[in-house]
């Protein structure tokens, strides 16, 4: 056991208390301090997943009181980098951290495939390194500045600054404490151009340094998506029942996070790293991001107002009246969709019932639902009502539904049921048959329609319609859509041409090919280059009029236009 191991201070990493034991003891050999330490010349002096602390915590003195959890959740940042793992990844890195040393932790855990880079270089505070001179008479290495992300103190709201330890393979095996030497004025870090992205850079700090003393409940990647679905939808994101509207979401993100702030924070110089990022929060997680991106990810929903949603938060009630959890808030998930311009909720609850409500004119919920299935309450109740013989209203009024869904519901279920007959007659030969329906007139208003006078009527429309078209600037095709569209009626005519022969030819002689249309649209253009006193050059006929290359002359009119183009120009 040691005859001596430092005071600990606030916030105070362990890299720092062993730095601070090997300079207060003399030592002048990084192995050996290693060895009084650990007992072990090749640990690897690593400031945020240390490993071998059981070999440390057997050597520190009783009166410090020190385990292996308190050296772990209070003197490394495990608490940080674990915040947003489950208990298996917790618990294999707690085992690594204590014995067998962290070689691969950092592949384990998935922090290797992050694009967040790995700090580096020990940062520090120049107003807490004037406190701490004050208050202990030296100065040593805090938890909080060496976290990915925090650029500023989060006691003094100040730019940190990079000292000049460098944790790269020169110092591997060294603890360097923090002295005057190596925290000089260096540049400080970014902090922030504007006070909203300041604000911004605080406000993340704090989040960082809260998971080193609450560390939320361990939850599995599929859990963290659950409640990323959940908070996204609250901020209006959901587009149907589960998917994320991916479009808004990364127009919202980009209005909260500049480029430079975003890339500032987490080192990725990417362009499309702010997109790639939200767009695996926004489907389901299959591995742990990085915790600075769960925080700028928590920090951006909180930024946003919730937005009520259309039938409010659930659980909703199930509405049975056969059962008697009726009007109990049962139901946890609700499917919306659009019918018809309307809101239309369904709701299904575990005992088979299902409803759906819509929302009104004002956007609220409609005192009224509509059932769509009964439950099995319900099918129990008609089997034994139709095997006792109780007339049709009486089951209705103790189901609680009209006679007419009685009926569908037996049809549905196969029942034999007395009231089946009704609605047939008997036959001279005791056959029932279904009752005659009365025919229905197929003609408007029981008058045949006058069929050549609609056709000629139809020509007069359809060729003012064709002139039409043909004096837009700039061409439109002529199709039977478009002289339908004038008309305000579409698919008026495509089933009645058979009975307007004129009004038929004549939209056939009209319709334009492809082929005609473009070159219609070349001569345009040519002829509005001319106007304009602009070279008729192919690429500029081209452009203006919205071809990807010039159609193919199919005469003589047409080579007379090709030819007129200034330069050279492909034939197809």
């Amino acid at each position: 056991m040691l005859a001596y191991f430092p005071q600990i201070y606030p916030d105070e990493l362990l890299y720092s208390v062993l730095a601070r034991y090997h300079r207060h003891t003399g030592s002048t050999s990084p192995k050996q301090t290693l060895d009084d330490l650990f007992g072990d010349r090749h640990v690897i002096a690593r400031p945020d997943l240390p490993g071998h602390l059981e070999l440390l915590v057997q050597r520190i003195p009783t009166s410090r009181d020190l385990n292996r959890v308190r050296v772990i959740m209070e003197l490394t940042l495990y608490p940080y980098f674990l915040a947003f793992a489950d208990g298996v990844r917790r618990g294999y890195a707690r085992q690594a951290m204590e014995a067998r040393g962290t070689s691969g932790l950092y592949l384990k855990l998935g922090l290797a495939a992050s694009r967040v880079p790995v700090v580096n270089v020990l940062r520090f505070c120049p107003e807490c390194l004037l406190q701490m001179v004050g208050d202990y008479g030296e100065l040593y290495w805090r938890r909080s500045h060496q976290l990915p992300g925090v650029l500023v103190c989060v006691d003094h709201a100040v730019p940190l600054r990079e000292s000049s330890v460098s944790l790269g393979r020169e110092n591997r095996h060294a603890f360097i404490a923090a002295i005057p030497e190596n925290c000089r004025n260096s540049e400080p870090c970014w902090g922030g151009e504007t006070a909203s992205d300041r604000d911004h850079l605080h406000d993340l700090a704090r989040r960082s340094v809260r998971l080193l003393s609450e560390v939320p409940p361990a939850r599995t990647p599929v859990e963290w998506s659950r409640f990323y679905q959940e908070m996204l939808a609250d901020r209006g994101f959901l587009r149907g029942n589960h998917k994320i509207d991916q479009s808004k979401l990364a127009l919202r993100c980009h209005e909260c996070f500049s480029d430079e702030l975003f890339c500032r924070i987490t080192g990725i110089r990417s362009g499309s790293a702010l997109d790639t990022w939200l767009m695996a929060f926004g489907r389901k997680l299959r591995s742990s991001p990085h915790p600075l991106c769960h925080l700028l990810m928590q920090q951006f929903l909180e930024f946003l107002p919730a937005v009520e949603r259309p039938f409010g938060k659930g659980p909703w009630p199930c509405l049975n009246p056969l059962e008697s959890h009726c009007g109990q808030p049962l139901i946890s998930e609700a499917s919306i969709h659009r019918n018809r311009g309307r809101t239309i909720g369904v709701f299904r609850c575990d005992c088979g019932y299902r409803y759906c409500r819509h929302l009104s004119e004002e956007g609220l919920p409609s005192e009224w639902h509509r059932p769509l299935d009964y439950g099995r309450a319900f099918d129990a109740a008609l089997h034994a009502a139709t095997a006792s013989g109780v007339s049709l209203r009486s089951i209705a009024r103790q189901l609680h539904v009209d006679p007419n869904t009685i009926r569908r519901q037996s049809r549905r279920l196969g029942l034999q049921t007395v009231w089946q007959l009704l609605g047939t007659v008997r036959s001279s030969s005791g056959k029932s048959s279904l009752r005659p329906r009365p025919r229905r007139c197929t003609e408007v208003g029981g008058r045949k329609k006058d069929w050549p006078s609609l056709d000629a009527e139809w020509v007069n429309r359809i060729r003012t319609g064709i002139e039409t078209i043909m004096a837009m600037d700039p061409p439109h095709r002529v199709t039977l859509t478009r002289l339908e569209g004038l008309e305000g009626k579409r698919g008026c005519l495509g089933k009645k041409l058979h009975r307007l022969p004129r009004t038929a030819e004549l939209i056939r002689q009209a319709v334009e090919s492809v082929g005609a249309f473009q070159w219609r649209r070349v001569k345009w253009a040519i002829v509005r280059l001319q106007e304009q006193g602009i070279a008729p050059m192919p690429w500029r006929v081209q452009k203006l009029a919205g071809l990807r290359r010039l159609p193919v002359p199919r005469g003589p009119e047409d080579e007379e236009w090709f030819d007129s183009l200034g330069g050279r120009a492909c034939k197809g």
